[in-house]
């Protein structure tokens, strides 16, 4: 094992990749500031092989006025056709390619993942001819509240993490990678960030107060849902455009208990349906630890209708028939108990633990269905003695089964998450020390961990590290 110490915007250079940028097109108007962009712009010509008609092209590619680790590319062509762009830096550095496939004469494209104050050269093109422009810019310095430092051992099979900067109460998001540092960042409006979620439309979703923020990677705003509820811990959106969101409310009556329940929103933020954990749990007396803090949902996971909602002050797994279209919903489906031989309601599963150590868990969080039918988990626990778990469950005629546990060396007390890694390994996150982790499945030992701090060097939680390839 070995060790070395990034600080985020350092000369190492991440694989390629390539995204398609959701940036809204089609457009010319250019709406930044001119920056150093080195060589004179080029202009040249071809004949395209389809139509026989010379295209021309021509290309200015800028940093963003508010953000300096993302620039536009505002690119004019004739005949309409569509476009690429390729960057990378200036050093050497992998490229990645963006495009913008309309078959229009105007196009805006949205580059993205790149490191700070670094250069990096560009070059549109026409996909169908050599017809071309050409430049470069300068990215900018990181803002506080993204200047981190990781501290990285051994070797991960994933490069690039979503999370929120430990830089806590600024509302500032960020990607990670494992060798750069920071390479993209947003600013959403100042809160603590723990709700996140990188949607299956390529879009980034997070919750502020009573509403759902939504952005595209070049931080264009998708939409705002607005609720009249408190939303908290989660946000989820599901195949078919349906956004589920937890709540907390206080519940009327004597002693006023702190309940929970998620919420079910359409695309354009209309509620669809509500369900509450306490018409199917209702508290019978205060937490002994947390008082009328009696339920704390703290994950809510949608897969197939079927929505999955981790309850940590009861440490249950609650399974929720989860389309409002249908008579069904809200009928719960199953539970499963982390702590079978407490008195609560009825489980449709018995616990136990093929690969060996304790059939239960405690205070968990982040409860996802794998596309495999098993069930993942955090395992938080409780004493301060107990190491943390990452856990795999299957389901199977009324038994649940840990066959895989995945142990850290300490014990993380609230938050963190069990994520896939792109070759499958777990990885799993200390929320409260802002560490991650990833094991490899065969021997179900660490072969990765990262400390991410801030620079400044007062640092809080990171919720969750969310595995993204953009």
């Amino acid at each position: 094992m070995w060790w070395w110490l990034v600080a985020c915007g350092g000369p190492a250079a991440a694989p390629p990749t390539s995204a398609t940028p959701t940036a809204p097109e089609p457009s010319s108007v250019a709406t930044t500031t001119a920056a150093d962009t080195g060589p004179p712009l080029t202009e040249t010509s071809a004949t395209s092989a389809d139509t026989g008609v010379q295209p021309t092209l021509h290309a200015d590619c800028q940093l963003d006025d508010d953000n300096g680790l993302r620039a536009w590319c505002d690119i004019t062509v004739d005949p309409p056709q569509p476009v690429e762009v390729t960057f990378a830096s200036v050093d050497g550095g992998p490229s990645r390619v963006h495009t913008s496939e309309a078959s229009v004469g105007e196009h805006r494209v949205g580059l993205f993942i790149m490191r700070p104050e670094t250069d990096y050269a560009w070059s549109a093109r026409t996909m169908g001819s050599e017809a071309s422009s050409t430049g470069t810019f300068t990215t900018g310095e990181l803002p506080v509240e993204a200047q981190l430092i990781q501290s990285s051992q051994g070797l991960a099979t994933h490069q690039r993490f979503l999370h929120a900067s430990p830089c806590q109460d600024r509302g500032m998001v960020v990607v990670t990678d494992v060798d750069d540092g920071v390479v993209w960042y947003h600013a959403f409006p100042p809160d603590k960030v723990v709700a996140l979620q990188h949607t299956r439309d390529d879009t980034i979703i997070t919750l502020v107060g009573s509403d759902i923020l939504e952005i595209d990677w070049m931080g264009q705003p998708v939409r705002t849902m607005s609720t009249q509820r408190l939303l908290h811990h989660d946000v989820y959106r599901a195949d078919g455009g349906l956004t589920y969101a937890l709540f907390k409310e206080t519940q009327k009556g004597v002693p006023p208990f702190i309940v929970d329940g998620f919420v079910v929103l359409d695309s354009g933020g209309a509620e669809l349906g509500v369900w509450r954990l306490a018409d199917h749990y209702p508290p019978q007396a205060r937490h002994p630890v947390h008082g009328l803090d009696v339920h704390h949902a703290n994950s809510i996971h949608v897969e197939n209708g079927v929505a999955l909602v981790s309850v940590r002050h009861t440490s249950m797994i609650v399974a929720v028939a989860a389309d409002p279209a249908l008579p069904d919903f809200g009928t719960v489906l199953w539970s499963l108990h982390g702590k079978p031989n407490a008195t609560r309601a009825p489980t449709e599963y018995a616990l136990t633990a093929s690969a060996g150590g304790s059939a239960t868990f405690k205070e968990q969080h982040h409860a996802v269905m794998q596309p495999d039918g098993r069930l993942t988990l955090f395992d938080n626990r409780v004493a301060a003695d107990q190491n943390s778990r990452g856990l795999v469950i299957r389901l199977d005629a009324g038994v649940a089964d840990i066959e895989e546990v995945y142990e850290l060396t300490r014990h993380c007390n609230y938050q963190g998450g069990m994520a896939l890694g792109a070759a499958g390994n777990p990885v799993l996150n200390c929320a409260d020390r802002g560490l991650a982790y990833e094991f490899d499945t065969k021997t179900a030992e660490i072969t990765w961990q990262q400390d991410t701090a801030c620079a400044t060097g007062t640092s809080g939680m990171i919720p969750r590290f969310v595995p993204v390839d953009p």
